[in-house]
């Protein structure tokens, strides 16, 4: 039970659908595959498009049929300077039921996202199957995986940082992160010198080593 508008009372009792087997997490479940499938992605930049995107405001909103009321879009009006009381009350009320349209980001049409390429030469970003079992993911199908029959990178201490590239997957050790753009350098802290240190990924071979005064250090040669 629920008080809804008007102090009357919703039942939120839920019916499910037939195919959601009277299971609530089976509901969710179906909604979470759908949500995530190769369909969604491939679809995704109209969306965006319409909420973030250039058919929010203008021609291009008016041919999608993605026009609100005025008092939506951001900045069209300036409530702390309504001098009437009741029409300052009402535009408030309106907002805070209606809600407002989010701040435009794209001014262009939003790329597509690359989908992946299936294994009867469909070309990425073109049309896709719902439950498509041609291209599997793997933290849907986890029994799937298998060990890698190479190492990624020997490591001497616990695992600090995996970073993904067009390369392949880099990982560092603890105190250590990886330097973008080009991710083949690392830049590591924590040992007894007080140092920090620039290296070269591949051979760990030491660049430049950057000496590190504590302000504590300092004020005591000060003193």
């Amino acid at each position: 039970m629920s008080w809804g508008h008007y102090g009357k009372i919703i039942n939120l009792d839920v019916i499910l659908p037939p195919w959601a087997k009277g299971d609530p997490r089976e509901f969710i479940r179906v909604h979470r595959e759908a949500l995530e499938c190769d369909y969604v992605s491939a679809h995704l930049h109209e969306w965006i498009d319409l909420i973030f995107g250039y058919k929010q405001q203008g021609p291009p909103a008016v041919e999608a049929v993605n026009v609100f009321h005025h008092l939506f879009y951001e900045g069209q009006v300036d409530i702390y300077n309504i001098n009437d009381p009741l029409k300052e009350t009402a535009t408030i009320g309106f907002i805070n039921n209606f809600g407002q349209i989010p701040k435009q980001l794209f001014k262009k049409p939003h790329p597509p996202k690359r989908v992946r390429s299936k294994s009867n030469g469909e070309a990425p970003g073109g049309p896709v199957t719902l439950n498509s079992s041609l291209d599997k993911i793997f933290f849907h199908h986890l029994d799937n995986l298998r060990p890698s029959l190479t190492p990624v990178k020997e490591l001497k201490e616990p695992v600090g940082q995996i970073v993904c590239t067009d390369k392949g997957i880099l990982a560092v050790e603890q105190n250590k992160v990886l330097v973008p753009p080009a991710w083949n350098k690392t830049y590591a802290w924590g040992y007894a010198d007080l140092s920090c240190r620039l290296s070269n990924y591949e051979s760990d071979k030491v660049i430049r080593n950057i000496q590190v005064l504590l302000f504590t250090h300092v004020f005591s040669i000060m003193l």
